[in-house]
């Protein structure tokens, strides 16, 4: 029933979800991120403005049949799953606590995973309390000067720095050994480009850009040694390699394999996605901006613009004080020209409803028809379909009361204008051809005559006609003449 690229067939109940699905939620709304029935991986389509429809419901109901790419590979590297188990053997050997400098991964599960197992993460050893307790760099690897250290305070330490990275230091030492001069393509305070800087004691340039390569200040025909950061995008890269070609007349290019496999073949696998010509959702979990960045160009390159931005934070459940809705703000800035949604894992429906305010155009919520199903952590944190009936009525709420930006709509409050505003009203008796004085007249409710604002402009004023005691005072009342 499903395709992928790799001839992987699916063993999913579709029926017994979509049946569910057809029954229980409205078909105007889409829902997507079936929990443990289907992968995040499917491609959807964007329905009016901030709710989506789903495709896999559409074919549903049309009787048609349905086939689901699953892009590959998925899942954690290589270096990254040594990382990880190396932090969680030191556990089962040492006891906890045990030390970890910078976040292992870039991942916030993994990290609050491992916290709760007794890891401790520090940015810097001398942060460590127990001296006697093991330590562990983390997979980006660390400049030279941190083992030193872990020395000279007689820290027991292993080294968890992704074999790639360590190769790309070894090149380096022996760049520098040919003094060679030596440029680093990579993200400026990345923590793996700064360990790999601190290597060795000569000077590394580092560029991030492709303009970045007319202000080096090296004589061109110095004999120079490129190295990259593992995880750039391949053609950004083989970009900036070419400039620096350009520029110089002796140019020592990076090995072919000193972009991490993991990331090349991630990459491919989003230019094979991007080449269908589908809605691309992104999701924004775990990745920095340039990541993103690098995501929509390789996907830009492919001739693709159907590009939805979903700001999203990879912890399980989310907490609301986590979920940084201002991001939304900050990716329609930064990507004007795409859809910018939210992947929310936080409880309940609130936060999710509240994206709207940010900007949010369309909504991502895990689906279940178990809550208590334990095969998967998602299930406590997904939706039902009684809590999907109550996203779409805080949305529809939503919705309905954003109106207008113009304050001068005020067509709900004509009603309120008789008894809540205030006009000029007599004191007194005024009879006709009597000029105001300030003594004969007064503010009050209803609204319905001459404005407070004109009460002593009218003054001097002469009367038209009889004005009974405690009357509105119209213009037609009075002789107005300024």
């Amino acid at each position: 029933m499903a395709k992928t690229w790799h001839d992987k067939e699916l063993n999913l109940d579709f029926n017994k979800v979509l049946k569910f699905i057809k029954e229980n939620i409205e078909k105007e709304f889409i829902i997507f991120g079936f929990t443990s029935l289907i992968w995040n991986e499917l491609i959807y389509n964007i329905k009016k403005y901030i709710l989506i429809q789903i495709k896999l419901m559409q074919s549903y109901l049309n009787k048609k049949n349905i086939n689901i790419y699953l892009a590959t590979p998925r899942g954690f590297c290589a270096g990254v799953e040594r990382a990880i188990t190396m932090v969680e053997e030191t556990l089962k050997k040492f006891g906890k606590p045990v030390y970890v400098r910078h976040e292992i991964v870039h991942n916030k599960y993994v990290v609050e995973d491992l916290k709760s197992k007794g890891a401790i993460f520090v940015e810097e050893l001398d942060e460590i309390q127990d001296k006697q307790r093991p330590v562990i760099f983390s997979a980006h690897g660390v400049p030279k000067s941190v083992p030193l250290q872990a020395q000279k305070l007689n820290l027991v330490y292993h080294d968890a720095t992704c074999p790639l990275v360590s190769k790309i230091h070894r090149e380096i030492e022996y760049f520098e050994s040919k003094n060679l001069a030596i440029i680093l393509i990579g993200h400026r305070n990345h923590p793996e480009v700064i360990g790999t800087m601190g290597q060795i004691s000569s000077k590394i340039h580092l560029i991030e850009k492709e303009s970045d390569v007319a202000k080096l200040k090296l004589d061109r025909f110095i004999k120079v040694a490129c190295i990259t950061q593992t995880t750039l995008s391949v053609d950004d890269t083989k970009s900036i390699i070419q400039s620096i070609k350009k520029r110089f007349a002796n140019v020592v290019e990076p090995k072919k394999d000193d972009i991490c496999y993991a990331t090349t073949n991630r990459q491919e696998a989003v230019k094979k996605i991007a080449s269908k010509q589908k809605p691309i959702f992104i999701s924004t979990g775990m990745a920095s901006m340039d990541e993103v960045h690098d995501a929509v160009s390789i996907i830009q390159d492919e001739g693709n613009e159907e590009i939805i931005i979903m700001h999203c934070i990879t912890s399980y459940p989310t907490k609301a004080e986590d979920a940084n809705l201002d991001m939304i703000k900050s990716l329609d800035l930064e990507f004007p020209d795409y859809i910018i949604g939210y992947s929310d894992h936080t409880l309940g429906t609130d936060i999710a409803s509240y994206s709207i305010f940010y900007g949010s155009k369309c909504i991502e919520k895990h689906f279940t028809y178990d809550k208590n199903l334990s095969v998967s952590r998602d299930h406590r944190l997904s939706l039902n379909s009684d809590d999907f009936k109550e996203l779409i009525k805080k949305i529809k709420l939503i919705e309905m009361s954003r109106g207008s930006d113009v304050r001068d709509n005020f067509s709900a409050e004509s009603s309120a204008v008789e008894f809540a505003r205030r006009s000029i009203v007599s004191k007194c008796d005024i009879p006709k051809g009597t000029e105001i004085t300030e003594n004969m007249i007064d503010v009050k409710r209803p609204g319905t005559g001459i404005l407070p604002k004109y009460f002593f402009k009218i003054i001097g004023s002469k009367t038209l006609k009889d004005i009974p005691e405690d009357s509105t005072i119209q213009w037609n009342d009075i002789d107005f003449n300024q």
